[in-house]
């Protein structure tokens, strides 16, 4: 089952409106995004208007994804999420999601295999404007699949480690992976060959194996975070010399992005802070300790105003990132009441991503936790003592 909800409150008469839809009236999804009010208050120079921001999550049901979440490309329309079957075949749905009140629900619009692994894939990645998967299974073997046609059009068979995470840039025409051992690798899909259209074109190691990247937007810049708590950014068009070096982590880089306008960089960890630095400069400009869990996920509103963070502790924040960046106190960084646009708990599980679709609506897809199944005590002792039994059956006995 998935269900899809506001991350923050919706106002009772939209609650009321919504309750009236019927499943029979779902087949048409309706877009328009509806206003919501959050926590977290507002600045004395915001209309009512511009302190509103839709935000709706949806929820993966581990019994009907009954597989290991790969990627998702999250859309105001139509999104796409990739699942790792245990019969190595990736399933591939599409999904049209509703934003229309507390009973929003979901349709599939959709779905279908890709079939070509030969163990079940871990990790994969979408491009967001061209019709691309890549996966990676523990094989060695990256995979480039064409979404419209099914097929998978390149295939790396022997990847240089285990790879940890893979992210495309915003063209659609490059892509990162990064691995266990320290590598990077960016790799091109060359459109116009007839055959294989995947191969890498650049490659930088790091002394600490990598745990995640991401592109700038505007330059060909690559990011990279490693287990040491280092970021690091590196020129892919000069080679294998990092151009530049964040510290403050302590602790593993789960997550990175670079804001919309390329000057600024945001990294999140394992202990759940985040911090902000100035890319140029180097500086430290912000931290973060509102997350009790690691970071998964950093989105940027379009228009840059807004910050959105997913975590392994089930929360999804909002912040002003005009006052991340540009309020000090006394000279230091500090966190006002302000900053923080709101937060709340996603119901169902660790944040898998968060996105910006527009300035004004945030999505989010979070993946139920799964259930310990644990034995009764009982059970157990009575298993172990058949065991003792069966085992006493078969000793040696003495003659008599």
């Amino acid at each position: 089952m998935w269900k899809m909800s506001d991350v923050f409150p919706r106002p009772k008469t939209q609650e009321n409106a919504a309750s009236g839809i019927s499943a029979s009236h779902r087949s048409e999804p309706n877009h328009a995004p509806q206003r919501v009010e959050v926590s977290g208050g507002s600045r004395p120079d915001e209309t009512p208007t511009e302190a509103q921001q839709l935000s709706t999550f949806v929820a993966a049901s581990d019994h009907h994804v009954e597989g290991v979440v790969l990627c998702v490309l999250i859309s105001e329309t139509v999104s796409l999420m990739a699942v790792s079957k245990a019969d190595s075949l990736v399933h591939v749905f599409g999904l049209r999601l509703y934003s229309a009140g507390a009973d929003a629900d979901w349709i599939a619009d959709g779905g279908f295999n890709l079939v070509g692994h030969e163990v079940p894939a871990t990790h994969g990645a979408f491009s967001d404007n061209r019709p691309y998967i890549v996966t990676w299974a523990p094989d060695l073997k990256l995979r480039l699949w064409n979404l419209s046609s099914r097929n998978c059009t390149g295939i790396f068979v022997n990847t240089h480690s285990h790879v940890s995470r893979i992210l495309f840039e915003a063209h659609g025409l490059f892509f990162a992976s990064i691995d266990e051992l320290g590598y990077a690798f960016i790799w091109m899909i060359d459109e116009l060959r007839s055959s294989n259209k995947l191969r890498y074109v650049d490659k930088n190691y790091y002394s600490q194996p990598l745990t995640a990247c991401g592109f700038h937007p505007k330059i060909t810049y690559l990011v990279t975070g490693s287990t040491d708590g280092t970021v690091r950014m590196w020129n892919m068009a000069k080679g294998t010399t990092a151009v530049r070096t964040f510290l403050g982590h302590k602790t593993t880089i789960t997550a990175v992005a670079f804001s919309i306008c390329g000057s600024y960089l945001v990294a999140g960890a394992t202990d759940g802070l985040l911090i902000v630095w100035n890319v140029k400069s180097q500086v430290l400009l912000r931290r973060l300790g509102h997350h009790s869990g690691a970071i998964t996920s950093i989105g940027f509103s379009p228009n840059n105003g807004r910050l959105a963070v997913g975590s392994m502790d089930t929360q999804m924040s909002v912040w002003d990132f005009e006052l991340l960046v540009r309020i000090t106190v006394a000279g230091r960084a500090s966190v006002t009441e302000d900053m923080l646009v709101g937060t709340r708990a996603s119901e169902c599980g660790p944040i898998f991503a968060v996105r910006f679709v527009s300035d004004s609506h945030l999505m989010s897809i979070c993946v139920e936790k799964r259930e310990a199944s644990a034995e009764p005590e009982e059970d157990l002792s009575l298993f172990f003592e058949d065991m003792e039994a069966e085992e006493s059956e078969l000793e040696p006995k003495e003659d008599e």
